[in-house]
């Protein structure tokens, strides 16, 4: 899918990868694996799997939520949920690997009593000017700790802040994408924006619907990265924690389906997307990684493309390529 750009990539961890296969490591346990087909049997249609190694883990603990953006000098700054910082945070690298946190927050939780006083699960974009943070706030309960988007007890907006350096965040006026008793929606996180080829900026994030329990990844669309209009139906029901990336005319999202699948959808126009593979995450020796939470896809200026996501339970982001 990639035009093989990451083959280099994946011959050094090729010898790690065979050392597994003779080794015979295990899978997911008889439940987890009964579990996976279950919920892919909601979706018949899709049968092709696409399959990511990894191929490194972020020494930074507690951490989650990654979204990356390239900076105007050539380098990479990952934004994260980061509770230590009572808020969001981030670090800096030069190839999209090997990340060196920066100082203080990005944002910080705002105080009790506003609409943002839980932040977190950052997407952060290049506008004119400087860079576009959006994230997604609570009203409560104020917690250092990022609550899920998908948690039904919480009532999520989607925020923004701008910033000229890309360190300095500012709240921008106004809510992105409102929820609550005077919106259409029950919760609104995790949005991701792309802008189109026609200039439109589109949204995707997690949302839930009055008097439903499960989540739904919705789209919106904008002319301004501000006043957004949403979709009138979901791109896919049971599904959260969406990201996309688009390479030539098509775009790709990476959503995670019902508990512990993930899936991926492409779109030719960014309004109708179609599921056409499951996706399955590997580690350095080959056996099959589970529960994959908050996903996140990126290219660097090498054509090395990354996904990024925690898994298998752990509290820090690992990185993954393609494999062939």
């Amino acid at each position: 899918m990639f035009d093989g750009k990451n083959r280099l990539l994946l011959l050094l961890i090729a010898f790690a990868a065979l050392l597994a296969a003779c080794q015979g490591q295990a899978g997911p346990t008889v439940d987890v694996a009964a579990r996976l087909a279950e919920e892919r049997a909601a979706l018949p249609e899709v049968t092709a799997v696409e399959k990511w190694q990894r191929v490194a883990l972020l020494p930074l603990p507690q951490i989650s939520a990654p979204s990356l953006v390239l900076l105007v000098d050539g380098n990479y700054r990952m934004f994260w949920n980061d509770p230590s910082l009572n808020g969001i945070g981030s670090g800096t690298s030069g190839d999209g690997l090997r990340f060196s946190p920066d100082d203080r927050a990005r944002l910080i939780n705002a105080p009790a009593g506003q609409p943002d006083c839980v932040t977190g699960y950052p997407w952060v974009i290049q506008v004119p000017g400087g860079y576009r943070m959006y994230y997604q706030g609570a009203a409560s309960p104020c917690t250092t700790q990022p609550i899920s988007p998908t948690d039904p007890q919480a009532t999520f907006r989607v925020f923004s802040a701008f910033s000229r350096d890309g360190l300095s965040f500012e709240r921008e006026p106004g809510i992105r994408i409102d929820a609550g008793e005077s919106a259409p929606l029950a919760s609104a996180g995790h949005g991701r924006v792309q802008q189109l080829d026609d200039g439109r900026y589109r949204m995707v994030f997690t949302a839930r619907y009055r008097g439903e329990t499960t989540p739904a990844i919705l789209g919106a669309t904008s002319l301004d990265g501000l006043n957004w209009t949403l979709d009138p139906q979901p791109i896919l029901r049971n599904a959260s924690s969406p990201t996309f990336i688009q390479f030539e005319s098509t775009l790709y999202l990476y959503a995670v389906y019902q508990a512990d699948n993930v899936i991926l959808l492409q779109s030719t126009d960014g309004m109708t997307f179609t599921p056409t593979h499951w996706v399955e995450f590997y580690d350095e020796q080959a056996s099959r990684l589970i529960e994959a939470r908050a996903p996140e896809i990126f290219e660097n200026l090498d054509g090395i493309v990354y996904l990024y996501a925690s898994t298998g339970g752990a509290d820090r982001i690992a990185v993954f390529i393609l494999r062939e």
